[in-house]
């Protein structure tokens, strides 16, 4: 059974505050399902502009929107500790009465300007990916006798 096509929109996180809570609020009107917002530290376009964090400013789109779904797209695991984050998305789930939607990548970041914004050395694909399949791995199979190392090689 296929289910019903949903829409979503994509904003990006350098609008000012006023203006991101009334783009959430007209696409909510408009019966959209969902609005997105980047997990960059720096944005692509304006990589000294600012930026917002976007678990923080989902929460607060939350209070400012009854229906419409909340998503980063995507929250990268090379710039979260992988049990803090599980814990940041659970609380926001929470919050906004279950309407988070996450997607999770390995942090590719082709100009480097995240990286270098949080001090983290600018990883080759292979151990960006390797993170991420242990940022990833259920939390009960981390105490077997091999646990995840975190530095990308399960």
């Amino acid at each position: 059974m296929v289910g019903r096509l949903r829409f979503g929109v994509g904003l990006p996180g350098l609008l000012p505050w006023a203006d991101l809570v009334a783009h959430a609020r007209a696409l909510e009107g408009l019966g959209l399902d969902s609005v997105w917002l980047p997990h960059d530290v720096a944005s692509p376009v304006a990589p000294d502009g600012p930026q917002l964090e976007p678990l923080v400013a989902l929460a607060g789109l939350a209070g400012q929107t009854t229906r419409i779904r909340l998503g980063v797209l995507v929250l990268s695991t090379a710039f979260r500790n992988p049990v803090l984050l599980a814990k940041e998305a659970a609380t926001l789930d929470h919050v906004t009465g279950g309407r988070l939607e996450v997607g999770l990548g390995a942090g590719y970041d082709p100009r480097g300007d995240d990286h270098r914004m949080l001090g983290l050395p600018a990883w080759p694909a292979a151990e960006r990916v390797g993170r991420f399949g242990e940022a990833t791995t259920p939390p009960e199979l981390c105490s077997g006798p091999s646990p995840p190392s975190g530095h990308g090689r399960a």
